[in-house]
């Protein structure tokens, strides 16, 4: 069942990623063709990359993938793996890359047109999910997904929550962090639409890296808004607009009574 999840949760993931491009530190008067790296190294999906260019800010649904002239992750004691292109989709894929190791760091490393861009990201351990249940909203019929959790004391720590039902994605990505809750357990809401008798729900939790956490929050922080958009912050060094995260992650099922 894992494995057909993390099939569904591949396409649900890179149709998001098609979807949810936003320019980083560049010159909004630019109509377009602002290149953008995404790539993942976890424990739900096949590791990958994605390497593309926004064809106009205003429009964000439109990408043009890039044929890079190399896409490597290498970690912290040296060993390097190659991704390769899928031409049917345009992304790369290392398929042999295990999953990474907590307390290693991993760097993405991207050359094209003749530039190299780089980005670090280190494994923080997996937070045990307790539990995961459900409850009606105060203000409304909907039901609200919980999760309950307890933080790990005396380090920072930054969650991400991703929810299928029935092996499909429900949008959203769902982030916490302990500056409050160090140490304590915390509940984590997500809104996700209702639920039918019998449905199959699936949570993973991942422990991110800050520097993959501040990307997703400030394309969280810049949801909604109808002023111009402000540039969400990239973890990737010489201007590239994207992220690149590499984590571990714990699951939790629920069959809606």
């Amino acid at each position: 069942m894992r494995t057909e999840i993390k099939l569904a949760l591949f396409m649900a993931t890179y149709l998001l990623l098609c979807s949810c491009e936003e320019p980083i530190d560049i010159d909004l008067k630019n109509k377009g063709g602002n290149l953008v790296i995404e790539g993942v190294v976890g424990d739900i999906l096949p590791a990958y990359v994605i390497v593309s260019r926004s064809t106009d800010f205003k429009d964000t649904t439109l990408l043009k993938t890039v044929v890079a002239d190399a896409v490597t992750v290498t970690d912290n004691l040296g060993k390097t793996d190659t991704f390769q292109r899928d031409n049917s989709t345009g992304i790369y894929f290392a398929l042999g890359v295990g999953q990474p190791q907590v307390g290693n760091s991993y760097t993405l490393k991207v050359t094209t047109e003749g530039k190299t861009y780089e980005s670090v990201c280190a494994v923080n351990a997996p937070v045990p999910i307790d539990s995961v249940y459900t409850a009606k909203s105060s203000f409304s019929d909907e039901d609200r997904l919980m999760i309950d959790f307890r933080d790990p004391a005396g380090s920072p720590n930054y969650y991400k929550a991703m929810v299928f039902v029935n092996k499909q994605w429900r949008t959203g990505n769902h982030l916490s962090d302990d500056k409050l809750t160090d140490g304590k357990i915390k509940s984590l809401r997500m809104d996700v639409g209702d639920f039918q008798t019998g449905d199959t729900i699936d949570v993973f939790l991942q422990s991110l890296d800050k520097s993959a956490y501040d990307y997703f929050s400030s394309i969280e922080s810049n949801s909604g808004q109808n002023a111009a958009p402000t540039n969400p912050i990239s973890n990737i060094s010489g201007g590239s607009m994207g992220y690149f995260s590499a984590y571990r992650s714990s699951t939790k099922q629920l069959i809606f009574p």
